[in-house]
Parts: C-alpha cells; structure tokens; sequence
C-alpha cells in the first residue's frame, strides 16, 4: 500500500478525497459543501436526528503547529454549531499525544481521539478502499506502484481474457 504524503493535493481535493473514503468507510452519504469559507463545516452528514460536522484540515508546509493554532479558532465555531459528532481530517501526521491535545483544544464533548483522522489514517482508509484510490488520479499520480497498474493494466486484462478463454 502507497503511504502519501498528500503534497499533490489541493485543499478541495483533500476534502473530496476525504468525502469519498469516509463515504466508502462508513456507508453513509456524506454532504459536500462549496469551497471556500465554510463557517466550520467542510462536509456534513444526517442521519436521523444525528448531525455530523466534518472538518478537513491540509496544512501541507506549515504541519502542526500551525494546525494547532488555527485549531483555536476553529473550537469557537464548533461550539457555536453544537453538532452531535464533530470529525476533524488533517494531512499532518498525528500522535495519540498529538490527537489527545487537540480534543483538548475543541472540547472532549464534541471531539473524540476516535473521530481525528491524521495522515496514517487516511492511508490506512485508503488502503482499505482502494477503489477510491482509483478515482482518485490526482492522489496516485506521484504513486509509483500505481502507475505500474495502470500501465500494465492493458497486459493484465489481455491475459486474464486469455486464461478465461482457455478455461471456458
């Protein structure tokens, strides 16, 4: 599996990435919203009277300590929506110590370590979704092996076509 580093990435392309996984992840739709301002709300899902508040971060040269720093602010806004579940999407690689101080930033009673997604779990996701990968050409395109796939692609499908002719 492809560990990115997500560098090839826009900010709304990280958040459609992310949409697509949880999506996969979850089995539920999941709501994408505009770019742009978005009063604390990136993506959103309902589910009955259950309201969650996605929120993607992609901090690609600044890393932590600014996603740290910005997380203040973004603590006044989660408070003001009060959503049932509040899911916070970095890029930036995390740390339990790193995801415990962040639940400390938003409030233990919107955030749980369970519900921050860091770097090593949207790989993880997309390990686990590799389908999503596929649709994903802008996340692959620095991908080596996938590459390989695609380029091989044609051979692979040739011989398989091949081995169910001679089977039959």
């Amino acid at each position: 599996m492809p560990e990115y580093d997500f560098h090839q990435l826009s900010p709304y392309d990280l958040e459609v990435l992310t949409r697509d996984l949880l999506q996969a992840h979850w089995g539920v739709d999941i709501e994408s919203l505009k770019a742009g301002r978005d009063g604390g709300i990136d993506l959103r899902c309902a589910v009955g009277p259950s309201r969650t508040i996605i929120q993607v971060k992609h901090y690609l040269r600044t890393g932590l300590a600014s996603l740290m720093r910005d997380l203040v602010l973004e603590a006044v806004k989660v408070r003001r929506l009060a959503p049932s579940r509040y899911v916070l999407v970095t890029s930036v690689p995390l740390s339990p110590a790193n995801k415990d101080a962040i639940c400390g930033i938003i409030g233990t009673e919107y955030l749980k370590p369970q519900d921050i997604f860091g770097a090593e779990d949207l790989n993880k996701l997309i390990g686990q979704h590799s389908d999503v990968e596929g649709r994903h050409y802008k996340l692959w395109l620095a991908s080596r092996g996938v590459l390989d796939r695609v380029i091989h692609n044609a051979a692979l499908t040739r011989s398989e076509f091949k081995a169910r002719q001679v089977h039959e």
